[in-house]
C-alpha cells in the first residue's frame, strides 16, 4: 500500500512529494517560467521513469523533473505493466520523484493494449484508476510520453499534449523485414507483420485524436503523421550525457579503432549490424587488411544470435558488453560509428557520441531524424559502404579535420539536446496550450 491511500485491486497508489525542490536532479533550470509556475500538470508514462538508465525512460524522467523545476506541479502517473516494471523499480522511482517535488501515481497492470487479430485496443479498465487520480489532482493538462500514455491520457480533463518517440507501425514493419533476412522461412511471415502495421497505424490515429499538440522525437515523423491526418513538430529531447574524457590525439591507439555503441537487440542495432557484417566488414578488411582494425561492440543486452554467430568469424569486430564509463572509451578510439541504414528514428547512441567529443561516422539516414546531422559539419555521413569506410579513414588520417568535426558535434548536442534546453523547448509548447486562468488547487495538495 502507499504511503497516501489505498491500491484497489493492488493497481494503483499514490505518493505525494515530500517538498518543492532546490533542483531537478541533474537538469539545470537557471529560472523558473512565470507563464507555468502553479500550473497543475499530470505526466504520463509507459514505464518506470530513470535518470540514467534505458532509452525512453531516461528523457522520460528528464522531461518530468525538468517541468517541475520550470514551476509546474507535476502528477507523474506511471502505467506499470507486471513484466516491464519491479516494485523494486517502482520504490526507487517514488523515492526520487518525491525528492524532486513531484506526486506519483503508479497504476500497475499486467497489459494497457491487447492486439487481437490485427486490432490494437486500449484496456479502458486498466487504466480507469490513473485517469481518475489524474482527475482528483485537477490537472490543467497532460503531457503524454508516447502512445500508450497518449491514448491512456484521452479522457483526463484538461488539454493533451503528446510526445512520440519511435512510430511503432513503422518498428513493426522494419524488425519483420529485417528477421525476413535473417531466416528466409520468417518471409512468409510478412504479410502478418504488414497487417500489423495497419493496425497500429489506426491506433495512432485514435489515439492522437483530440490533442492540443504532438511533439515528435524524429524530424522524418512530421511527414509520416501527415499522412494519417496528425499535425506533428519535431523537436530535439533531453538526453544526458557525461562531460567528454580528458586526453587527446596521443591518448589514441596505433591501430585504427573504432565504437560501435547502442542497446543491442533494439531497432537501430539490428540495422547496423547488417550493414556492419554484410557491407562494411569486407570494404574494411579491402582498406586496413586483416587484424588492421579494430571495432569495438558496446552496449546493453545480448547480441542477436545470427551477429554473435557472424562476430566469430570476424575477429577486428570485438564485442566488449557494457561499458559504464563510454566517454572513456570513445577518447580512446578514433571515431564512434552508427552504421544504421533503417530510415527512421533519431538515434540517443548518436547524441552520447557526440555529447563525450567523439567525431561520428553515421549512414546518411540518420540525418532524417536529426537534420542538424551534417555531413563534414557536425558528424561525418554516408550513403554507402564505400563511402563510409573513406569517411572512417578520414578520421584516422586526419585528425585535425576530425577534431573540427567533434566540436562542432558536441556544440550541435550543448544547443539543442542538453535537458536544460530541451525542456525549455516542452515548455514554450505547453504554455501556448495551457488555459488562461490558473485552475483550483484540490484541497488535498500539499
Amino acid at each position: 500500500m502507499g504511503e497516501n491511500g489505498p491500491q484497489p485491486n493492488g493497481r494503483v497508489r499514490l505518493r505525494r512529494a515530500r517538498a518543492a525542490p532546490q533542483s531537478a536532479g541533474d537538469v539545470t533550470v537557471s529560472t523558473r517560467d512565470r507563464r507555468v509556475v502553479g500550473r497543475r500538470l499530470a505526466i504520463w508514462s509507459h514505464g518506470v521513469p530513470h535518470p540514467t538508465s534505458g532509452a525512453s525512460t531516461v528523457l522520460f524522467w528528464h522531461y518530468i523533473a525538468g517541468l517541475r523545476a520550470a514551476g509546474f506541479d507535476v502528477l507523474s502517473v506511471v502505467l506499470a505493466e507486471q513484466d516491464g516494471a519491479t516494485p523494486e523499480a517502482l520504490d526507487e522511482y517514488e523515492a526520487r520523484a518525491q525528492e524532486e517535488g513531484v506526486d506519483v501515481v503508479a497504476c500497475r497492470a499486467e497489459a494497457f493494449l491487447e492486439e487481437r487479430r490485427h486490432v490494437v485496443r486500449l484496456r479502458e479498465a486498466a487504466v480507469r484508476p490513473a485517469v481518475e487520480a489524474a482527475a482528483g489532482f485537477q490537472a490543467e493538462a497532460s503531457f503524454c510520453l508516447d502512445l500508450v500514455a497518449a491514448w491512456a491520457g484521452r479522457s483526463a480533463p484538461g488539454v493533451r499534449v503528446v510526445w512520440l518517440g519511435d512510430l511503432r507501425f513503422q518498428t513493426v514493419w522494419y524488425h519483420a523485414l529485417y528477421a525476413a533476412r535473417e531466416r528466409r522461412l520468417n518471409t512468409m511471415r510478412l504479410p502478418l507483420a504488414l497487417l500489423s502495421s495497419l493496425a497500429w497505424r489506426r491506433a495512432y490515429r485514435e489515439a492522437l485524436a483530440g490533442a492540443a499538440a504532438v511533439i515528435v522525437a524524429s524530424k522524418s515523423s512530421e511527414a509520416v503523421l501527415a499522412r494519417l491526418g496528425v499535425t506533428a513538430q519535431y523537436q530535439p529531447y533531453p538526453w544526458p550525457a557525461a562531460p567528454p574524457a580528458s586526453g587527446g590525439d596521443e591518448d589514441l591507439p596505433t591501430l585504427p579503432t573504432f565504437v560501435f555503441l547502442g542497446t543491442l537487440q533494439a531497432l537501430g542495432s539490428r540495422s547496423a549490424f547488417h550493414f556492419l557484417l554484410g557491407q562494411l566488414y569486407p570494404r574494411l578488411l579491402g582498406r586496413w587488411g586483416s587484424g588492421g582494425f579494430r571495432v569495438l561492440i558496446a552496449g546493453r543486452g545480448d547480441l542477436p544470435r545470427w551477429a554473435a554467430a557472424a562476430l566469430g568469424r570476424t575477429p577486428e569486430l570485438v564485442h566488449v558488453g557494457f561499458v559504464d564509463d563510454l566517454s572513456d572509451l570513445l577518447g580512446r578510439a578514433h571515431a564512434a560509428i552508427a552504421p544504421i541504414s533503417v530510415p527512421i528514428g533519431n538515434r540517443s547512441r548518436i547524441l552520447t557520441a557526440l555529447a563525450a567529443g567523439a567525431v561520428v561516422v553515421a549512414h546518411e539516414n540518420a540525418a532524417l531524424g536529426n537534420p542538424d546531422l551534417v555531413d563534414g559539419v557536425t558528424c561525418y555521413l554516408a550513403r554507402d559502404a564505400d563511402a563510409f569506410v573513406e569517411r572512417m579513414a578520414v578520421c584516422v588520417d586526419d585528425r585535425a579535420a576530425a577534431r573540427g568535426v567533434a566540436a562542432r558535434g558536441r556544440e550541435l548536442y550543448l544547443s539543442r539536446f542538453r535537458p536544460e534546453i530541451a525542456v525549455a523547448a516542452a515548455v514554450d509548447t505547453l504554455a501556448a496550450v495551457l488555459p488562461t486562468t490558473l485552475a483550483r488547487a484540490p484541497e488535498t495538495a500539499r
